[in-house]
């Protein structure tokens, strides 16, 4: 089976390396995930199917808290914060909305729907309503494409050729998975495929668009359109005198491109699982080889050059050999999948071997070996984590950010692993560097105890002085400031 495809994507590992720390272990990621996902965002988790806002409203509070440490712990995926801000739509709309502004303002194509109804539900100004709806479907989002859908129905949007547009937004949004378009698409079909009733003077009906409500459930995105009215009988003709043939045709049609999909369905998730318990076998080594490769340069940049070459060697190597057949050929397909995978479970196994580390494991680090452990303790506990390189950082290594008590903080971090007591001159270090960086707090952590001057400095001037192990308790220790 040729391989070139791996060759291409090394280029993209530093993407794949920035979208697997969402999905790397990090709970906050995957609840975020699994409670707030919309199901029809382009850009959702492909691990998880999402949910509709009936479903949303039941853990509406654990998706808060959830997406707030995802977006904390990775601020620059833009999902994290689409999925707080879907999950605040049932608690607070006022800051839900300056989120879905932001995110348009991005071109995160699953807001421009959100945006467009919250305007609708407040304002009712129609106009911007569409012009979103326009925008996010130009993006690929097929709930903007059902939105617009509504629009024609409710008479709110004029396209210049109505019944042709009708059908392209239904077929547009069908095919992008939308579950609501689908059933009304098959409708439409449907009702193309009866010949008119001689016997019925009345006007055809039309199908019945949502209701806007103030509820977010009434997105077009979270409520299929209503079908329009037909026999009770279904199968039957218009006459009632026997079967609607050409109605039978359609919908047995429909069950045939529906097995068809499931089995495609079936067959990609028989092979990620696959796939990932390839690389479950091969986690501590993959995490081991992510630590030694994956470095920061020194203006703060992570470089994956080397480990896009690793990745690509285990792909190789050790994914490809396991595969069926079949298996083989979605490969092709899915080669940079592939890589995003290998590259989360490497980095949740370097994140866990952060918490087995002994002491003696500590007493054999060098300094920057010792910088990355506390960061790694840091990320564990839902810190977004920079490590310094830079000339000028006043001898700051970390610098940590995360929302304590729904507040952003920042803390500046000086890491010490030494074999003898710390002294004043790392406490200093820690005050130039929270006044530089404008930070909320410094901290000292060390491997060793403190001289008592530098304990009665700290004292003073507010630095907190910890033992690594007390890094995972980070937040608390502030909560308690």
């Amino acid at each position: 089976m040729a391989l070139a495809g791996l060759v291409g994507a090394i280029g993209l590992l530093t993407v794949a390396g920035a979208q697997a720390q969402s999905g790397a272990g990090a709970v906050p990621v995957q609840e975020c995930d699994r409670l707030a996902a919309n199901p029809t965002d382009p850009a959702r988790s492909p691990d998880v199917r999402g949910v509709q806002f009936t479903e949303l409203q039941n853990n509406v509070e654990a998706a808060i808290s959830a997406c707030l440490g995802a977006v904390n712990a990775y601020p620059a995926i833009p999902r994290f914060k689409y999925q707080l801000a879907r999950a605040l739509q049932l608690r607070d709309r006022r800051a839900a909305f300056a989120l879905l502004q932001q995110l348009v303002d991005a071109n995160y194509a699953a807001a421009f729907d959100n945006l467009g109804w919250m305007i609708l539900n407040e304002t009712r100004d129609y106009p911007k309503a569409i012009e979103l709806f326009k925008a996010g479907m130009a993006l690929g989002d097929a709930d903007c494409a059902a939105s617009l859908f509504t629009m024609i129905e409710d008479n709110r949007w004029q396209p210049p050729d109505r019944d042709k547009t009708r059908i392209a937004l239904l077929e547009k949004a069908a095919a992008a998975g939308h579950a609501g378009a689908l059933a009304a698409l098959g409708t439409e079909r449907a009702k193309a495929a009866r010949p008119p009733s001689s016997s019925s003077s009345s006007s055809p009906s039309r199908p019945a668009p949502p209701s806007p409500t103030n509820q977010p459930s009434a997105r077009a995105g979270d409520v299929a359109p209503r079908e329009p009215a037909r026999p009770a009988a279904g199968t039957m003709s218009d006459d009632g005198e026997g079967p609607n043939l050409p109605l039978l045709l359609l919908l047995a049609g429909i069950a045939i491109v529906g097995l068809g999909w499931y089995s495609r369905v079936r067959a990609r998730k028989n092979f990620i699982a696959k796939v990932s318990q390839i690389c479950a076998g091969h986690a501590d080594a993959l995490g081991r080889r992510y630590r030694q490769l994956v470095k920061e340069d020194d203006y703060g940049r992570t470089d994956f050059a080397r480990w896009g070459k690793e990745v690509v060697y285990f792909a190789q190597t050790q994914v490809v050999p396991a595969l069926s057949a079949s298996q083989q050929k979605l490969f092709e397909d899915r080669t940079q999948q592939v890589l995003e995978i290998i590259t989360a479970t490497a980095l949740a196994a370097r994140l866990q071997m952060a918490e087995k580390v002994t002491e003696a494991d500590v007493g054999r680090m060098g300094g920057a070996e010792y910088e990355q452990h506390c960061a790694d303790l840091l990320r564990n506990a839902g810190w977004a984590v920079r490590v310094t390189k830079g000339s000028g950082d006043f001898g700051i290594d970390l610098v940590a950010e995360k929302a304590v008590k729904e507040r952003p903080r920042r803390v500046v971090l000086q890491c010490k692993r030494s074999s003898a007591p710390i002294g004043l001159s790392a406490v200093q270090e820690a005050m130039a560097g929270k006044e530089y960086d404008k930070a909320d707090t410094a901290v000292v952590v060390s491997n060793q105890r403190y001289t008592p001057a530098a304990e009665s400095m700290a004292a003073t001037a507010r630095v907190l002085l910890l033992h690594h192990s007390d890094l995972p308790a980070l937040e608390r220790l502030l909560e308690s400031r």
